[in-house]
Order: structure tokens, then sequence, then C-alpha cells
């Protein structure tokens, strides 16, 4: 039996218009594991080759804009990737420095049993959204370098989500993900946490 042509019953995000495109690049291996914005390492001779495996994937991709945070791991890391792109806006900023794991895993801060979840943290997080959200239109492609715990925290945010309840992203080193998202508010992730630029004992 022959099936019958396709037809496009409804246009949206998922049916052929741009979005505001978002990549989040998580920062390469660090030489220690600490959240802690006091203990800034750099990157591991690894983590400077994973920074270079995804600065060459996203080598022929024009950006028109790019945020690192000021961090060292993330900000050596966006150094890599902005030697394929000298020409693209970018901005360092604090805001995207990392945050308390609280955010995606629920519940209230370690650090206040007292403090809701939309602390100053989450408010920072917030203004960032609005920000990236008010300053871009759709069709543009904006690259974020920052780091594992955060990105898990934009990209619900970004889609309109609330971070605490719903599938928390594995982010490895270097990981790319990427999020399609829309003024109505409606969002699509195309890309999460992919690796196929790192070689196996790349991985971490």
């Amino acid at each position: 039996m022959a099936m019958s042509p396709a037809r496009i019953i409804q246009r949206g995000p998922l049916g052929g218009s741009a979005g505001l495109v978002l990549y989040f690049v998580r920062h390469g291996e660090p030489e220690s594991h600490n959240d802690d914005p006091s203990m800034d390492p750099p990157l591991t001779p690894r983590g400077r080759r994973q920074a270079s495996r995804i600065a060459r994937r996203l080598a022929g991709i024009r950006f028109d804009h790019i945020y690192v945070s000021d961090l060292a791991r993330a900000y050596e890391t966006g150094e890599i990737v902005l030697r394929y792109h000298p020409h693209a806006p970018v901005t360092v900023s604090r805001a995207l420095r990392e945050v308390a794991a609280h955010h995606v895993m629920g519940g209230q801060s370690p650090l206040d049993a007292e403090a809701p979840l939309d602390d100053h943290e989450r408010e920072s997080l917030d203004r960032f959204v609005s920000h990236v959200r008010t300053s871009h239109r759709p069709g543009e492609k904006i690259l974020m370098v920052a780091h594992g715990n955060l990105i898990r925290t934009l990209v619900p945010l970004f889609a309109g989500q609330d971070p605490g309840r719903g599938l928390i992203l594995d982010l490895h080193n270097a990981a790319l993900t990427v999020l399609e998202v829309w003024p109505g508010g409606r969002a699509v992730l195309r890309v999460a946490n992919c690796t196929r630029h790192l070689a196996g004992r790349d991985l971490t």
C-alpha cells in the first residue's frame, strides 16, 4: 500500500522555524575536582587535549557571541576554542562560574538548611538567562564554555523548566550539548553530552 505524501500540520520548533541555538561546552579535565571558586585549578595536559578536540569540532561554526566562565579551567578551554573564532564577540563572566549541585539534585542548599533554591546563585542564573534571551535573536548561534553543574542548571532554565524536577544531564569534560529555544518558551535538546570528538583515552 502506497503511503500518502507527508504534510505539515502545524509549523513550530520541529517544523523548520529557526530558534536561538545555544551550544554548551564543559571545560576540559582540571588538575583537581573542586567546585569552590577559591580553588581554581588549571587544565591537565589531557584537559588541554580535550579542549583542542572540541575546538576543532566547533571550528566551522560561526558564533554570534561566545560566553566564557572566568575560572581557569573554563577560561583555558575557551582560549583554545577562540583560536578558531578570532572575530567572534566574547564575554568572560563570573555569572558562568560553577554552582552547587543542589540546583539540579533538588532540595535545599547544603550551606544553609533554611536557604530556598532561589538563592543568590539562582538569581544570578535567572539574570543571565534573561540577558541571553533578550540580547540575541532567533537564528543566532551562541557558545557558552562553562562547568558541569552550571550547564545542567542552565539547560532546563532556558527551556523554562525547574532544574531540580527533570532529568540530570551526565556531562563529560569537553562534552558538547546543544539546545534550541524559541521566544514563546519552547525548546528542543538537539545534542546532549556528545563526546564523539574525543578519543577513548581522553574521555573523563
